[in-house]
This record gives C-alpha cells, sequence and structure tokens, in this order.
C-alpha cells in the first residue's frame, strides 16, 4: 500500500466547492437546486416547477379543466403558487397557509388551492375552506404530465405504457 509523503499538504483555500449555494460554480449552476423549504421533497417540487412548463400546465388542467400558457411558479412561505393572468393555483405545503396566503388570494377570481396529502381537508386549520381545497393524487399529476408532453423521451414511455 502507497503512503502520501507528509510533505505533501495541498492547499485548498481557493476551491470553489459544487454545493455552496452562496457562491455556486458557474460551471454548475444549473444542477444546484435552491433550498426555499426546510423539507426536501418541497424543495424538489418547486424546482420541478420551475423547470417544466409542462407539468404546471398539467396542475393547471386537472383543476380548472382548461389550458394555461405562460405560468409562472412562486415559492411562498406556506405554498407554491403558479400564476398567470388568468389563474392563480396555490399548492398547500405547511399550515399556516390559511392565515397569509390564502388571505391574499381569496377574493381574486379564478383562484384554485391544491393539496398532495389527503389529510388536508380534514385538517382543524382548513376547516373554514376544505370544500375548496383540491386533492390531487401526486401519480395522476404524472400521468397527466407524461400524456401532455411531447419530446421524444416522453413518447418513448408513451409506447412503452402500451405494451401488452
Amino acid at each position: 500500500m502507497a503512503s502520501i509523503p507528509q510533505n505533501s499538504k495541498k492547499d485548498f483555500s481557493n476551491t470553489q466547492a459544487v454545493f455552496d449555494v452562496q457562491n455556486p460554480n458557474p460551471k454548475f449552476k444549473s444542477n444546484i437546486m435552491k433550498l426555499f423549504y426546510e423539507r426536501l421533497e418541497h424543495n424538489e417540487l418547486l424546482s420541478a416547477l420551475e423547470n417544466n412548463q409542462t407539468i404546471c400546465k398539467s396542475l393547471a388542467y386537472m383543476t380548472t379543466f382548461k389550458k394555461y400558457e405562460n405560468l409562472k411558479v412562486v415559492p411562498k412561505t406556506h405554498s407554491i403558487e403558479i400564476f398567470n393572468d388568468e389563474l392563480i393555483l396555490s399548492i398547500i405545503l405547511y399550515v399556516g397557509f390559511e392565515n397569509n396566503e390564502y388571505v391574499e388570494n381569496v377574493n381574486k377570481s379564478n383562484f384554485q388551492i391544491v393539496s398532495f396529502q389527503k389529510t388536508t381537508n380534514e385538517m382543524y386549520e382548513f376547516t373554514e375552506f376544505s370544500n375548496v381545497i383540491k386533492f390531487i393524487e401526486p401519480k395522476a399529476l404524472f400521468y397527466t404530465s407524461l400524456s401532455f408532453a411531447t419530446d421524444n423521451f416522453s413518447n418513448d414511455l408513451k409506447t412503452i405504457l402500451e405494451i401488452n
């Protein structure tokens, strides 16, 4: 087994780590996820929505049965908001939504509230508007997004799904 000489210490003080969120290396900038939420899965959802209009359009379609274009995604403290001039769609992530984001948007036209958790409608904090919260099964969003996608990879996946 080879040994490392004691005098071969390297100076790494000028080396920039890829995981440095405050000052990311521009070469790897697109591979670094912004961490806005405490839970990793909420950050992954935010990243997927920010990077993929097809998922946003699919979710909007699933809640209103209308097609929308030019949807923007904004992280809020307790939710993720997808919107354009015609639609405001809030995905509930945390308790606290009912006091802040809901109050901001409740009187706006075509305001939709979505949850990926079945239990949201049963939570005390959301009883006031539980009848307007739409539960979306994540797998249903996956398959709707797949059906809306037009790239070659998605078309190949659709073909695989049709194999008997």
